[in-house]
């Protein structure tokens, strides 16, 4: 995997410097479908590394958890199943330890998905 790179800013006095830094690639990072709905194809989310611990959670606009999960393999599918749960964008927390090169790695994602019904 290919480091991306961000610009960085620094200020002395005067004078302006700007130059690019390569950002380490995240190890054993996951691949989240964007869109989950009963007339979209599902795609299950996937990760290059072993997952041995997984716990996902899906938050509403105010914050309240609507639906959570221990298995990679119904997120965020599985939130099709849930009551009440209307279309729209939702927030996502995942919590994960990975396997990469013989070390666990904990791993914290962050993310939206948008359920269409």
């Amino acid at each position: 995997m290919l480091p991306t790179w961000r610009s960085v800013a620094a200020f002395i006095g005067s004078l302006s410097i700007t130059w690019a830094m390569a950002q380490q690639p995240t190890p054993c990072a996951l691949v989240v479908p964007a869109v989950v709905g009963s007339s979209v194809e599902a795609v299950p989310t996937t990760c290059p590394c072993r997952v041995t611990a997984f716990k996902a959670t899906v938050y509403n606009r105010w914050a309240v958890e609507v639906w959570s999960t221990d298995s990679i393999a119904t997120f965020p599918g599985g939130m099709l199943g849930a009551q009440d749960l209307a279309g729209g964008t939702y927030l996502w927390k995942v919590k994960y330890t990975a396997i990469a090169t013989g070390d666990a790695v904990e791993q914290e994602r962050t993310g939206y998905v948008n359920v269409v019904k």
